[in-house]
């Protein structure tokens, strides 16, 4: 995608996560309370830590507002970081056609594939006719270049 940069995307791809190891720790730190702690909203916790860790605030906003398209329509959404935001989302829905579950579509997931640009029909569509293919394609450059080099 063209609408952001891939530093920015790399970064928020690897860190978007790190809340939910927290609530991980802590149902295991309180199993008495675990179904509170299933109520904290991972994506906050995770901006907090971020927060606290001196990450840029461009950064934690991504990972604070990462579920907001699952609710809303693009133009409800931070708009300082919609492009990064979408890319998360629409990542999070390939991700979810990737290893098979059910309902991967949400209400608002044609609208963010239009802020960035995607012209497939729907995320299925868009999964397997580009991001699959690309996929396929990284596994065969990196298995024949394995094979090319000597051991």
């Amino acid at each position: 995608c063209q609408k952001s940069k891939p530093l920015v995307n790399t970064t928020v791809g690897i860190l978007h996560d790190v809340g939910k190891i927290v609530i991980l720790l802590l149902k295991r730190k309180y199993p008495n309370i675990k179904e509170l702690i299933h109520m904290i909203d991972d994506s906050k916790v995770g901006a907090c830590l971020l927060r606290n860790w001196g990450f840029p605030e461009s950064i934690i906003k991504i990972i604070e507002c990462q579920y907001d398209p699952g609710f809303t329509d693009p133009e409800n959404i931070d708009q300082e970081f919609k492009n990064e935001i979408a890319i998360l989302y629409l990542s999070h829905r390939c991700y979810a056609i990737m290893v098979g579950e059910e309902n991967t579509e949400t209400i608002f997931v044609d609208n963010f594939m239009e802020l960035l640009g995607i012209r497939q029909k729907d995320c299925q569509t868009f999964y397997q006719n580009v991001i699959l293919p690309a996929m396929l394609k990284n596994k065969g450059s990196d298995l024949s270049r394995d094979t090319l080099l000597p051991q």
